[in-house]
């Protein structure tokens, strides 16, 4: 995120977004009531149109937020409102709806009546971004090819295919050789438009298959392979499993995702042992007044679950964090460790040392 402009007295930021992960911070930052400013276009009539006719006019317009929408496949965020500030030209269009397309590169201002200590947290961190990471999971006739970024999983797509028996060997290497094509040939559209390594998981041999026939056939493309390893399916639980395994942390380069599942999964692990964890707002926010709370854990969409009050308390709790040399950790629920993390009450913290709380 490029921040150009930061006055906290007006509540005001004038920045830039650089990457679709800066999108996703935006759409959980952005709610309804602030108002939004950045260049749009409007349909209107004009006197250079004739009678009856419009033109799409390139302006610059304010907007009371309404409604939010990340469209993944396209990375534009749209906040839908009505229009408070346009120019003089256009001050007819004021107190209609509009909707403002952002895209990385678009140059915005975000006005809000209050920023929670949460949200100057989330859009002010510097924290690492990482590249994009391919993760096949793959058995003999099933693969699944998911895309991670920083913020979870954005898209997964399966390829699958009959394949023979071993006691029919030649139409088997036939259709494993036609498979595997089809499974490269997603991976190469994938790899064509974002710079990424590549992960291949599964059951048995088929992952090292796979691993050979992609050297043989398309070398600068596995030149990308970082990692193979072991899950129990080609199917979409494959990845998932990926995700959360230690191994595949040490192999390649981590990304939000993997570093945010395996947090949840060693609070998961410490509930069922019952040490050094705390989870409920009350249970850690009691942690975090002695200075225990070494992680706190917040879900994405707490803040937006809580009334004022609750917000309030939110706050407090991730001040007394850090206030405790603590490290504040924001999970998105796009990935299975965030889905976890909210039937937790979506706050949970890993602690220094063992706490009697009730």
């Amino acid at each position: 995120m490029n921040i150009l402009k930061l006055d906290r007295r007006l509540g005001m930021v004038t920045l830039v977004p650089r990457s679709v992960e800066d999108l996703w911070d935006l759409y959980n930052i952005i709610e309804p009531g602030d108002l939004v400013s950045g260049p749009t276009t409007r349909v209107i009539r004009t006197s250079s149109t004739e009678k009856g006719e419009k033109a799409k006019v390139p302006t610059h317009l304010t907007v009371r937020i309404t409604t939010t929408d990340l469209d993944l496949v396209s990375e534009t965020l749209k906040l839908g409102g009505i229009v408070v500030e346009s120019p003089e030209e256009l001050e007819g269009v004021r107190g209609h709806h509009h909707s403002l397309a952002i895209k990385h590169g678009t140059k915005l201002i975000i006005r809000k009546e209050e920023w929670t200590r949460h949200q100057w947290l989330r859009l002010t961190s510097k924290r690492r971004r990482s590249r994009p990471l391919l993760i096949v999971a793959i058995e003999s006739g099933e693969s699944s090819i998911g895309v991670v970024r920083d913020f979870g999983i954005v898209s997964i797509q399966q390829v699958s295919r009959h394949i023979p028996g071993k006691t029919d060997p030649k139409y088997r290497d036939q259709a494993m050789k036609g498979f595997f094509n089809e499974v490269l040939e997603a991976i190469i559209q994938s790899v064509k438009q974002l710079d990424c390594s590549i992960v291949i998981v599964g059951p048995g041999f088929v992952k090292n298959e796979l691993s050979d026939f992609m050297r043989a056939k398309e070398p600068k493309i596995a030149e990308k392979i970082v990692y193979l390893g072991s899950a129990t399916s080609g199917t979409p639980a494959g990845i998932h499993e990926a995700l959360k395994s230690g191994a595949l942390r040490n192999a390649v380069e981590r990304t939000r995702a993997i570093e945010e599942s395996l947090l949840v999964e060693e609070a998961l692990a410490r509930i069922g042992t019952g040490r050094n964890v705390a989870y409920g707002f009350q249970d850690v926010r009691g942690a975090a007044e002695v200075g225990s709370v070494e992680a706190l854990l917040v879900s994405e969409k707490l803040p937006m679950n809580l009334d004022s009050e609750g917000r309030k308390q939110l706050e407090t709790l991730i001040r007394l964090v850090e206030n405790g040399k603590g490290k504040i950790h924001i999970i998105s629920p796009r990935h299975e460790g965030g889905e976890k993390l909210e039937r937790l009450g979506g706050v949970c913290a890993l602690l220094r040392y063992p706490v009697k709380l009730r």
